[in-house]
């Protein structure tokens, strides 16, 4: 019937991030431990119907923390990091991630091994304030995946296997288009 909606929402982003960086072995600047804190600023306009709907000032206090290590021979290679989240809006998020990679010769192929770990607060799409939330009003619980991973490359006989084992609990999706869901039980 030649009727239109126009939804936005806008954000505008300031990170400030404070890292202190160490080597601890001076002969291989390829290792190294990162630690920092960040101060993330977020402001959010939203608009449903061509009408501003709401505003919102946000902030997150985040640490975070990495490991890096090639072995001196280059034959290893392990990263491991992490993020939590201290205080703001998404209080208590957290990302884990570690990843082990091994040379099997310099034209054997590699294998690499790893696990990541996300618990998240919904996007804003699932916040009321939202421009897109055209759903009754509903609260969610936070999203956690937790994601094991390996491969495998051997290129003399022209093999990559890989594999991915995802555990998904409090999954957020959309169904009918617009209705905002919450599958609580664990899956995989």
């Amino acid at each position: 019937n030649g009727e239109s909606l126009l939804v936005r929402d806008r954000w505008q982003e300031i990170s400030n991030d404070f890292s202190i960086y160490q080597y601890p072995d001076a002969q291989n600047l390829n290792q190294f431990i990162k630690l920092g804190a960040e101060l993330q600023l977020l402001k959010g306009r939203f608009i449903h119907d061509s009408a501003l709907r709401a505003t919102a000032s946000l902030h997150n206090v985040i640490a975070h923390g990495e490991y890096r290590n090639r072995t001196k021979n280059q034959k290893w290679d392990i990263m491991a990091s992490g993020r939590l989240y201290l205080s703001g809006y998404n209080s208590g998020d957290y990302h884990a991630y570690v990843n082990l990679w091994r040379l099997l010769g310099k034209t054997a192929g590699s294998l690499q091994l790893g696990f990541e770990n996300v618990n998240r607060t919904p996007s804003f799409l699932f916040d009321q304030r939202s421009g897109f939330y055209l759903d009754a009003p509903n609260s969610f619980s936070k999203e956690n995946t937790s994601h094991i991973f390996g491969s495998l490359f051997l290129p003399k006989m022209g093999i990559h296997l890989g594999a991915d084992y995802y555990l998904i609990s409090n999954y957020l999706y959309l169904s009918q288009n617009y209705r905002l869901k919450q599958e609580s039980s664990l899956f995989n």
